[in-house]
This record gives C-alpha cells, structure tokens and sequence, in this order.
C-alpha cells in the first residue's frame, strides 16, 4: 500500500470514530433533556449531570400546555417541548437548529425579530406558521445569562380557543341585541296597534253615544209627546188617565236611562272640553257610589285635542273606578294643574291602601293607565300604605296637550 492510501484509510476511520461518538453524545445530551438520565461521564472522567432541582423542571417544561422552546443567542432552537412541536407541525429533532423566526408567519416576523434583539422580558400576540395555516399566539420572551452562554426562553400559549371564544362571545351579544331591538320593536309595534284600537274603540263610542242619545231620544220624545195628548184626551177618566201616567213615568225613566247609557259611552260633556267633563265625571261618581269628590283644577280652561282630553278623561275615570271597587274610601280627591310645558295630575283617596307586596300593577285597569300616560308620553307612578290611602301621579308633557 503507498504512503497516500494508509494516509486515506487512517483518514477515513478517524471520520467514521468522530461520526459515531458525535452520536453517542447526542443520544446521550437526548436523554439527558428527556429526563431518561440525569448524567453521563466524558473521556475525560468528568461527569457532566443535570442537578436535581433540573429534572422537575425539564419534567414540567415537556407537559406543559403552552408551547415552549428554548433559543441560543443567534435564535436557533435548542429545544421544544411536545406542545411547540404540535404547533408548528414538526418533531423536536426537525426543529432543532432552526431559526425560531421559520416558525413565525412571514407578517409577524419584523415584530417578532425586533423583540428577540431586545434584551428585556417582552410578549405581544403574533401569528405561528401553524400545520393548518396561521396560528394566533401570545408569545412572551424573555433572555437568560448564564455563565458560559446566553439564551432565550420563549412560551406561546394558543390564541385560537380564545378567539373562538371571543367570536363565539361576540355573536352572543350580537344575537342578544338583535332580540333586544326586536323586543324593543314588538313593543312598539304592539303600542301602537293598543293605541290605534283605543283610538277605534273611542271613536266607536262616541258614534253609538250620538246615535243612542239621538234616535232614542228623539223616539221617546215623540212616545212623551203622544202620551201627553192621549192624557189630555182622557181627562175625566180617571182608570185610564193612571194607566197614561204610569206610561210618561217610564218613558222619563227611558230618557234618563238613555242618557245614562250615552255618557257612559262617552259624555256629551268631552264635546265642550276637558274641565267640564271632569266635572261631570266627580258629579257623576259622588251621585252613584255616595263617595265625596273634591276637584282642584288650575287653570279652569285646559286647551286639548280631541283625542288628548279623552285619553286624560278616560285615565280619572279608570282611577275613580278602581276606587269604587277597592279603596273602600269615604272620599277622593283629584288635582290638575296646567303649568308651562307640564300637565300634572293627581288622585288621592282615604282609603285602605295597600303595602308594596300588594301593589295592584297587573291589575287590567292600570294597565290600562300606564298605557295611556305612555301613549302620551307621560309617566304615572302609584304610592300607597296599608291604611293610608293611595297616590296616583301623573305627569304629561304639554307639547301633546297642543295638538
């Protein structure tokens, strides 16, 4: 053999000695940050070990949830625990040696690349070149000195679920307003179709109100009238002269029953303003259930729609019912006051009240209240105690009074 191929041959095994023992130390440095071993010793004699306090940490840093790596100072990966690895999508071997910032989305890299070359603790939220396309992470830094190298700690905890979360959160709300806006039209639509059937209702009464006050009345005026003369003819006779009688009785008992049934429908009074129909109802409530009506109106002449002056009307008179049939009252009294933008009214009885657990608000009647004095853009509040009577007060805004 010449000289140049013993040279090649010693050559040649010394590449294949360094080969293998390169891989029995990496195998073993593998162990090692796997916790298999905590220690193996070197040609030298010198045993190089992981202390005790190491191996917990090793064990904790591979079962953590975030993603965590461990960077030199050039920011090629040391080490990554199972967790990294899923992230990116590549074993631990594959990822070691590589540039952290391969692993980072091309749009975060600037960012990334400019918070490693800062020596302090930092974090922001960038984007992973993930196995299923961007992955959105929290990714903290932070640099260790140690005495014989330097190195970086990186953690990046998952950002999907959270902003799976977050969307998932956002469309809840989203949904939430929409059934509020929703609600909110119902009821608005619901308002309008009570207020419309109000409106009808009223203006159905006011119709048969006229057409009973009218037809009937102008019947029972002309039966008065015949009965009358029939009186006359029959003077003399006394039998059928009482039989007459007794017809012009009942027949003005018709006529106050006509006007009874008019006024309950809607009083000929509302025709001349809303003061004397006031008046007319406190009259017409002391007259029919023997309860004391005091009025206090402020000023006598109220200028109201049509429509308005009913609604007010129709809310006094749903209030003197409700004391009739539950107050057990000996005496009402009812307040209006006109003064600037504001129509104030309020209606006190001495009745027996009511404490807060028995406040009469699903009753129909103030329901039916709160649903006038909101279709005038009004608020009613009810104060009462047990003994004590009851409050009801009523502010209205002027500005629907002018219509």
């Amino acid at each position: 053999m010449s000289i140049a191929g013993s040279v090649a041959a010693s050559a040649t095994a010394e590449v294949a000695e360094l080969r293998t023992r390169l891989a029995e130390a990496e195998a073993a440095l593998d162990a090692i940050r796997s916790g298999a071993s905590d220690a193996f010793v070197g040609e030298t004699g010198g045993v190089f070990h992981r202390t005790g306090s190491e191996k917990p940490y090793v064990t904790f840093f591979g079962a953590m949830n975030e993603g965590g790596a461990t960077l030199d100072g050039s920011g090629a990966i040391l080490h990554g625990n199972p967790r990294f690895a899923a992230m990116i999508g590549r074993s631990i071997d594959a990822l070691r040696g590589t540039s952290f910032l391969s692993c980072v989305a091309p749009e975060s890299r600037s960012r990334v690349a400019e918070l490693m070359a800062n020596e302090a603790t930092a974090a922001c939220e960038v984007s992973l070149d993930g196995p299923s396309g961007m992955l959105p992470v929290r990714l903290s830094i932070k640099t260790v000195d140690t005495d014989r190298q330097r190195f970086r700690c990186v953690v990046a905890t998952d950002l999907s679920e959270h902003a799976k979360v977050e969307a998932e959160l956002r469309d809840a709300i989203a949904r939430q307003r929409e059934a509020d806006i929703q609600l909110r039209q119902s009821e608005h639509d619901l308002r309008s179709m009570v207020a419309n059937l109000q409106a009808m209702v009223e203006a159905e009464r006011k119709h048969v109100a006229r057409e009973v006050h009218d037809e009937l009345g102008q019947i029972l005026t002309a039966l008065r009238m015949e009965t009358s003369l029939l009186q006359r003819e029959l003077q003399g006779q006394p039998a059928p002269q009482a039989r007459v009688n007794e017809m012009l009785l009942q027949i003005e008992g018709m006529f106050k029953t006509v006007r009874s049934i008019a006024g309950s429908l809607r009083p000929s009074t509302l025709d001349l303003g809303l003061v004397p129909a006031i008046e007319w109802l406190a009259e017409d409530f002391e007259k029919r259930w023997k309860i004391d009506c005091v009025l206090d109106i402020d000023p006598r002449e109220i200028q109201a729609s049509d429509a308005y002056a009913t609604a007010v009307f129709r809310i006094i008179q749903e209030s003197l019912t409700n004391v009739a049939r539950h107050a057990q009252a000996s005496s009402v009294s009812i307040s209006l006051r006109h003064a600037q933008d504001r129509l104030q009214l309020e209606i006190h009885d001495n009745g027996r009240g009511f404490g807060h657990d028995k406040e009469p608000t699903s009753g129909f009647g103030v329901i039916g209240m709160r649903e006038r004095v909101k279709e005038l853009g009004g608020v009613l509040n009810v104060r009462s105690a047990a003994g004590k009577g009851t409050d009801i007060v009523i502010d209205l805004p002027m500005a629907t009074v002018a219509m």
